[in-house]
């Protein structure tokens, strides 16, 4: 006999996040990219407050502005949480402290900014320890990237 399961939502939030492919949590701050903000790529939302708090990363190919945004990153450097956005289209690589775009909100500037080489097949980076680990259409499935984002190393070959 198959027992049935019923899962059943012990708290929501009431704000509208349309269809999100990035979320990324923090305390009680959701990330979430494809907001409705309009000129805006990622919504910060308070999850204790049911509000969105602010938006930020600007559309367009001006300076600091997102045109894809392949992957949200949340990692810690010397005790400080950032927030990584990887720019497919621009081949950049932006990090944001948490706590100054908390204060600043969508006037914040970036922490850093790493820019790959135009020809790399990265789809997304992810910050391991003041290195990175990139995925993308490349002949092993992971690579390794120093700290200014150049390569280390690949490793795992594709099944």
């Amino acid at each position: 006999m198959v027992a049935n399961r019923y899962l059943t939502p012990v708290d929501t939030l009431n704000v509208e996040i349309g269809a999100p492919g990035l979320i990324k949590i923090l305390g009680n701050q959701l990330f979430v990219d494809y907001s409705f903000s309009g000129e805006y790529n990622i919504d910060v939302i308070d999850i204790q407050h049911d509000s969105v708090m602010y938006s930020f990363a600007k559309k367009g190919q001006g300076v600091n502005e997102f045109l894809q945004i392949m992957n949200l990153d949340i990692f810690q450097r010397e005790g400080n949480y950032y927030l990584g956005l990887f720019d497919n289209m621009q081949r950049k690589y932006i990090a944001y402290s948490i706590d100054s775009l908390n204060r600043y909100k969508e006037k914040c500037v970036p922490d850093f900014i790493n820019k790959l080489d135009l020809n790399s097949r990265f789809l997304e980076i992810y910050e391991i320890g003041h290195k990175y680990v990139a995925t993308g259409r490349t002949e092993k499935k992971y690579t390794l990237l120093n700290d200014d984002l150049s390569y280390n190393n690949s490793y795992c070959d594709y099944l």
